[in-house]
């Protein structure tokens, strides 16, 4: 334990601090908590007041403490309002934790351009904004840590889910670009893919308007899916998502990926070994019956 307390004490000391973002709920406020009573430098962020506040409670219970500060990860200015503040009390951002995001469901034939563009704007353009914004203290150090909480469904499609799966998909992609340009400045670049985790996220999914409209050639097939969509609701701790990070954190040569839950890894498993069609089938059939 004292080895490990070393450890973290000289990573913090030579990363700074670790920013997370989405960090009031599920996966980031599992993270956030783990890190903290590591004792890690984190600047939680969020866009919720009231859940930061709790999440402060919930950190002073474990005997640590937390920098919380609201930002909006679609809003330039609330993220460089954040990078001042920091900057002002001579705080040095190291490491970034990319975890907001929102789950977007229906078909894609019923999900409007604006709902798109939204779920884009988080899950995509949000991750783009906030490294830019603190990208520079890691160039000048030649030293950090980028983790972007991906998805398995950022290396396989689902029915139902087309604009998630393809804002991960692209998450995927960035990553990997990320990866190879910042590699000459001592940056590192991971990601991580999550299964089902017990989380709100699925409570918290929204739901294509056009969905609800009651009128629809997938109506069939959405009544299997939201049947079938029960059975999903229990997932694997996401407190273990959190020890992972720590572990990439403290690694001096981290992966640049990670699938993390006993149903990610058997479904990558089996998406590397099946044929297209055949995996295909094997999912249609377990999320809408086809």
């Amino acid at each position: 334990m004292q080895k490990l307390n070393e450890d973290v004490n000289l990573v913090s000391k030579k990363l700074g601090a670790v920013l997370i973002t989405g960090a009031t709920s599920g996966i980031g406020r599992a993270i956030s908590l783990h890190l903290a009573s590591s004792g890690f430098d984190v600047v939680a962020t969020g866009r919720s007041s009231d859940k930061l506040s709790r999440l402060s409670l919930d950190c002073e219970d474990v005997g640590s403490k937390l920098r919380l500060y609201e930002m909006d990860v679609r809003d330039p200015c609330s993220i460089k309002k954040v990078r001042s503040s920091l900057r002002k009390m001579d705080v040095q951002v190291g490491s970034v934790i990319n975890n907001a995001g929102f789950g977007l469901w229906g078909p894609v034939f019923h999900i409007k351009d604006d709902e798109i563009s939204d779920q884009f704007d988080t899950n995509l353009f949000g991750p783009i904004r906030v490294n830019r914004m603190f990208l520079d203290d890691m160039i000048k150090n030649k030293n950090g840590r980028i983790i972007n909480i991906g998805s398995v469904l950022g290396r396989f499609a689902s029915p139902f889910n087309g604009s998630y799966v393809a804002s991960k998909f692209a998450l995927d992609g960035l990553s990997r670009c990320l990866r190879m340009e910042l590699a000459p400045f001592g940056i590192h670049v991971s990601l991580v893919e999550p299964g089902l985790f017990d989380t709100d996220f699925k409570a918290n999914q929204k739901v294509g308007m056009e969905v609800c409209s009651g009128e629809s050639p997938y109506e069939e097939m959405i009544v299997q899916y939201r049947k079938k969509k029960r059975y999903f609701r229990k997932g694997s701790d996401p407190d273990a998502i959190a020890r992972l990070v720590k572990k990439i954190l403290l690694s001096n040569k981290p992966k640049a990926r990670y699938s993390v839950g006993i149903d990610a890894k058997l479904s990558l498993l089996l998406n590397s070994l099946l044929p297209n069609s055949l995996f295909d089938y094997l999912v249609s059939r377990a999320t809408i019956g086809r």
